[in-house]
């Protein structure tokens, strides 16, 4: 009986030096296109392996658990099986961080921002609520991607980061520490970021070195600091150095956001910055009406046109975007341009010219379809 007994202490206290000796454990889930089309592949390359670089360069190697999503796992089964597999020992200890550097858009039917998976798109709210399952003491989610409605056209893409040394550090960092791995408010929750607001397009740097808000994000998190910084802290720096980097090339940004805004049909829309939208911190959500969004006086008319199949010819509004001029004006889907200022438009690059050679005061003829009659009317465009 006293062996057994003396047995059972040690036994016992095996399992409580196991239990204080779990540490707690960053599993970092990195889903990166390798492969990414429209010319961001390089860029979306060097997002991975840099936040890659980062976690080991400020995580200890057996405290961090990296996975790299493969070309399988570029779909929602793939992440939510990927999400599930993570081998968590103790939940309430344990933080999952999950990266996304790609495509994406929003889709106007759910208002919801999804991943451009290349077969698949993939709606942050659904991975948000796939790692929530696993009852994580800290999830962050950090998205790098445009968030315009843009047509989701399925495409081949597979993602991977080649690159990633372990680097050889004894201890977690101070900022780390505080952010991850605090036990404390800070350190429990959600931390919900992604680098664009609604109506955005989230840019590559202009030497493809990575993304804006990658860039920044690694820049910020890797400075060796010994100050204890919070997450509102720390996404505020991030959301002004995103604005600043836009800032240092705006010509060159704005061109590529004419260019690609044009792309999808909107060559009226302008963006003169980048907006990180923070949804959520740890410790406490931010109220959706907190969440910045898109300028609207940025945006000169605010409609799809296409050529009138019809004998008067003309362009055919086929679509009015909510919050523009082009709504305050009372322009309607349906109507049809005949000319504007004088000048007829019947393709759309007389339609695009003429728009954009305008005064703020656009005259224009057209026929309201709803009557079949001709009007004349005076439209204030937003600049």
């Amino acid at each position: 009986m006293f062996r057994s007994f003396i047995s059972f202490l040690c036994l016992l206290s095996a399992v409580c030096v196991f239990n204080e000796a779990y540490a707690q454990k960053l599993h970092l889930l990195i889903a990166a296109h390798g492969n990414a089309s429209g010319g961001i592949d390089g860029s979306v390359k060097h997002d991975g392996e840099n936040i890659c670089g980062l976690f080991v360069n400020n995580v200890p190697a057996d405290r961090l658990d990296i996975v790299k999503l493969q070309p399988k796992d570029f779909t929602q089964d793939g992440i939510f099986r990927t999400i599930r597999d993570l081998k968590i020992e103790q939940a309430d200890k344990d933080v999952i961080v999950f990266y996304y550097s790609g495509h994406g858009a929003y889709d106007e039917t759910t208002n919801a921002q999804f991943l451009d998976m290349g077969n698949e798109q993939v709606y942050r709210v659904k991975i948000l609520e796939e790692i929530k399952k696993r009852k994580s003491r800290l999830t962050v989610l950090l998205t790098d991607c445009c968030n315009i409605k843009s047509k989701y056209e399925g495409r081949e893409r597979y993602g991977i980061v080649e690159r990633c040394a372990p680097a050889e550090v004894s201890e977690v960092s101070p900022l780390f520490q505080n952010l991850f791995f605090n036990e404390g408010i800070l350190g429990t929750g959600i931390v919900d970021i992604t680098s664009s607001v609604k109506g955005e397009f989230s840019f590559c740097s202009k030497d493809k070195s990575g993304s804006l808000f990658t860039n920044v994000l690694v820049n910020i998190l890797g400075a060796k600091t010994e100050k204890k910084l919070d997450w509102k802290t720390v996404t505020d720096a991030i959301t002004s150095e995103v604005k600043k980097e836009f800032n240092k090339d705006s010509a060159f940004y704005t061109k590529e956001a004419d260019y690609a805004f044009k792309s999808i049909g909107l060559p009226h829309v302008q963006q003169t910055t980048q907006t990180v939208a923070v949804f959520s911190l740890s410790g406490a959500a931010i109220p959706p009406s907190s969440v910045p969004a898109a300028p609207v006086n940025k945006i000169r008319f605010g409609v799809r046109a296409l050529p009138n199949t019809g004998p008067e010819g003309g362009m055919k509004i086929t679509e009015v975007i909510k919050g523009t001029p082009a709504e305050r004006e009372s322009v309607e889907a349906g109507d049809v341009f005949l000319s504007i200022n004088g000048n007829d438009v019947n393709t759309e690059e007389e339609y695009s010219k003429a728009v954009d050679a305008s005064p703020q005061e656009m005259k224009v003829v057209l026929i309201n379809t709803r009557d079949n009659r001709k009007y004349t009317a005076t439209i204030k465009l937003g600049w």
